[in-house]
């Protein structure tokens, strides 16, 4: 997964940071979960030499070398547009030390299209059915010329599809005189098999072409006759349908098959469902028609079958595992902007909007891609389908499985790390590309910050690498494909349910808490799970003279501690050093004696969080933390000391420990509802809570979770404007930005050079701000009201804010 360009992240990153229109208290806000750099095997790219046109050739030329700089044997497929003579065998390809390996290719197109140029590198002795490395060019060629880029051109409707369905049509009798039966298989052509392969799942429909009138015109309307989905092996089988009307005319049917189904719908960048039709025909009688829809090699979108497919397989093994399924989700493939992520936005309210998954083009036949941004999608409806619920993080910027983050983004990713490998029973789809030898999710050494050499971290509930590797010693077993074949090299086996479980019930925000509510709930397997996140390097557990954490000091924790007395640490598991110096002593026996008899919860109980989890100021800029009917609040700050709580008439406040702590002093006396944060951080980057915790006047803890201060303190604009769009001229998309003194109802309006209204955007009341980004500014893809492409020509913008009105001219180029 994730081999893209830093460009590609930084603009991901940008939609990540999306904060939409809104007042305040209306603000919604998006974020996206990129797909992770993952290690390959080669670099190189695709270079155009001669750019063929219409009914000619052209040359593109691969220039490739290994990642390390060693000599390696690897092999080249092409996959190129119809017309081409290469062969689309796989051979071998040789990469000497220290240089690279150049091969051309001679390219012809005979039709106007939309094209890739696609080179899929593997090393000889990969692991069958291993993703390749992609490298790819992208071409456009049309009447009046050809097109070369790096980058995929703006979807284009009109040729989305350029090959024909391949329909092979078979008559098997036995059917009514007067009936025709319509079977067949859906498939496509697998880059890693190199075989043509079912598609599971696919909504197939026979349509009939019925005659009708409207306003006085003959038209012909398409009416579905049957709909089933394929079979595992990409079979389906409608019944026999009437060959005539009653009147003796023939009927006209067709075949369509749609990835379209109660988990996910498959779409091209323009929407509606990837689909394989057959032509209108009149029936036959007395016959059946077998049919093989296709998507062959040469097709742009011929891995759209192993896309649906992998998203499905996510989907059964949650089914099968824990009786799971989540709401539809469209999956877009190839990605507008050539990466792989999950992006959820906001409501203003803070429950979720919309959330979408985007697979790259040349991620494609990784399947590993897909079953990660599924895990993420995953995630969303266990933690409530709210917004503000999601585990986001701070971290944003590019990541891999050793990167050394902060526990939500660690948690979050390493969750989606997991998944992907627990779809499968192996973790050696997450990693090992091209050989046993490299390290696998279930690797110990993730957390130092390395991959094969020792770093000097140790903190694992912030890297991915390591949180993946405690679920997955959890939930794997001997029967799991990784580095200990046919064993499982730790001592829990295949308890997917009881994980589960934690993940819906407590809602985790670092993977510490899986093991405190495993502790908690008196789960099996209590020390063998603390060597779990001992062997990953997680945090210890607090010291307590409850020293194996059953709730209750007793003659168990008195033993541990005598067995261990003179000892000195670091201790792993449950530690028998109670006092937390470094050594097992009478002190510690003192303790546990002390003790001896008494109920120890093992952490505060979770509560049910109803305040959302991003907080924004004020219309004077200031922030305020709701806490409910509490006598008493406790949290961590990011960064340190960017936070306090004055010190106002009955609110006590201080700092200890690298904790922000209030307290309401007097009998009876309660915290403000709201308390009021002094705030002193950079005035341009969030703020987080970490752990907030607050105290009833009965002595009932409530862990909160975590908050965020956005963007603190952003310097007002100091004049109403409308800033030029960009890209002007553009093709077909562009983003209008523009800046708000004061607080406003907003109206952006797009009219054509007659001065017609062709797109209008009421954006409601909206806060005084800068609207300039991406992730702000109004977006127009270059569409009317109606849904139509905009003609090439001038235009202009008009932006209505309040009683302000300013206009702007912009072009539209085809």
């Amino acid at each position: 997964m994730g081999k893209f360009a830093v460009r590609f992240w930084l603009l991901l990153i940008a939609i990540g940071a999306m904060a939409a229109y809104g007042s305040p208290a209306q603000q919604v806000a998006a974020r996206t979960f990129c797909s992770r750099l993952r290690q390959t095997t080669f670099v190189g790219s695709i270079e155009a030499v001669r750019v063929p046109r219409l009914g000619g050739e052209g040359t593109y030329r691969l220039h490739v070398g290994s990642r390390d700089g060693a000599a390696i044997v690897g092999t080249v497929e092409w996959i190129l547009p119809p017309g081409s003579s290469v062969a689309a065998k796989r051979h071998d390809l040789y990469v000497p030390a220290g240089s690279g390996a150049v091969e051309s290719v001679v390219v012809a197109v005979d039709r106007a299209g939309d094209y890739q140029i696609v080179a899929l590198v593997r090393v000889a002795n990969a692991r069958p059915g291993s993703p390749a490395d992609v490298f790819v060019r992208y071409l456009r060629v049309r009447a009046d010329g050809s097109y070369d880029s790096a980058t995929p051109f703006p979807f284009d409707p009109a040729y989305a599809q350029p090959y024909a369905t391949a329909v092979i049509v078979k008559h098997q009798a036995g059917i009514g005189a007067d009936e025709t039966a319509f079977s067949g298989t859906l498939t496509y052509h697998d880059d890693n098999t190199g075989f043509q392969e079912p598609v599971r799942e696919a909504r197939v429909r026979l349509e009939e072409a019925v005659p009708d009138v409207v306003a006085g015109q003959q038209i012909t309307r398409a009416v579905v006759i049957a709909e089933q989905f394929t079979t595992a092996d990409g079979r389906f089988a409608l019944s026999p349908v009437p060959a005539t009307t009653d009147a003796g005319e023939r009927r006209v049917y067709r075949v369509r098959a749609l990835l379209d189904s109660d988990a996910l719908s498959l779409q091209p960048e323009s929407g509606g469902a990837y689909e394989r039709n057959t032509d209108w025909a009149d029936a036959e009688a007395g016959v059946s028609l077998d049919l093989e829809l296709r998507w062959e090699r040469q097709d742009a979108s011929h891995m759209v079958g192993h896309v649906y497919n992998s998203v499905l397989d996510a989907r059964d093994f949650l089914l099968g595992e824990v009786g799971f399924t989540r709401d539809k989700i469209p999956v877009y493939f190839p990605s507008s902007v050539g990466g792989t992520f999950y992006t959820a936005r906001s409501r203003a309210s803070g429950a979720l909007r919309d959330e979408w998954i985007e697979i790259a083009f040349d991620h494609g036949n990784e399947r590993t891609a897909m079953l990660h941004e599924y895990g993420h999608a995953v995630m969303t409806p266990m933690y409530g389908n709210r917004y503000d619920n999601i585990p986001f993080g701070l971290w944003d910027r590019p990541h891999q499985l050793h990167t050394i983050s902060d526990e939500e983004f660690a948690i979050s990713e390493g969750w989606a790390e997991f998944i992907a490998a627990a779809v499968d029973d192996d973790a050696l789809n997450v990693t090992s590309f091209t050989n046993v030898d490299f390290p696998n999710i279930e690797s110990n050494v993730w957390y130092t910050g390395t991959i094969q050499s020792i770093g000097r971290n140790t903190i694992g509930e912030k890297v991915e690498g390591s949180v993946a590797s405690v679920l997955w010693d959890i939930t794997d077993g001997p029967q799991s494909n990784d580095l200990s074949v046919g064993s499982d090299d730790d001592g829990i086996e295949n308890d997917f349910q009881r994980l589960w479980t934690i993940f819906t019930d407590a809602t985790p925000y670092t993977v510490l808490t899986v093991r405190d509510e495993w502790l908690r709930q008196g789960y099996p397997s209590r020390d063998e799970l603390m060597a779990i996140f001992d062997t990953h390097s997680m945090s210890p557990l607090d010291p307590s003279p409850d020293v194996n954490r059953d709730g209750v000091v007793d003659i168990a924790d008195l033993v541990v501690v005598a067995q261990s007395f003179g000892e000195e640490g670091p201790f792993g598991g449950f530690s028998p050093d109670v006092d937390g110096n470094g050594v097992v002593d009478i002190i510690d026996l003192v303790t546990v004696a002390r003790d001896f008899g008494k109920a120890i919860p093992l952490a505060p109980a979770a509560g049910a969080t109803d305040a959302v989890r991003t907080i924004v100021a004020d219309a004077g800029g200031l922030y305020s933390l709701p806490v409910g009917d509490a006598t008493g609040v406790s949290f961590a700050v990011w960064p340190p000391d960017s936070v306090t709580i004055g010190s106002r008439g009955s609110v006590w406040a201080f700092a200890e420990n690298g904790r922000v702590v209030a307290a309401a002093v007097g009998a009876g006396s309660s915290l403000p509802p709201r308390l009021r944060l002094d705030v002193t951080a950079s005035r341009s980057q969030d703020v987080a809570l970490r752990g907030v915790e607050t105290v009833g006047r009965d002595g009932t803890r409530r862990a909160y979770g975590d908050f965020v201060l956005a963007r603190y303190g952003t310097a007002l604009p100091s004049v109403t404007a409308l800033r030029p769009n960009y890209p002007n001229p553009f093709n077909p998309d562009t983003w209008i930005p523009f800046d708000l003194a004061e607080a406003a109802t907003v109206v952006v309006t797009v009219h054509d050079s007659a001065g017609a209204a062709v797109r209008t955007w009421n954006l409601g009341m909206l806060e005084a701000g800068t609207y300039a980004d991406r992730d702000r500014a109004q977006y127009w893809n270059g569409r009317t009201e109606s849904g139509e492409a905009a003609a090439s020509g001038p235009y202009y913008v008009e932006l209505r804010a309040g009683d302000r009105v300013a206009v702007r001219r912009m072009l539209l180029v085809k």
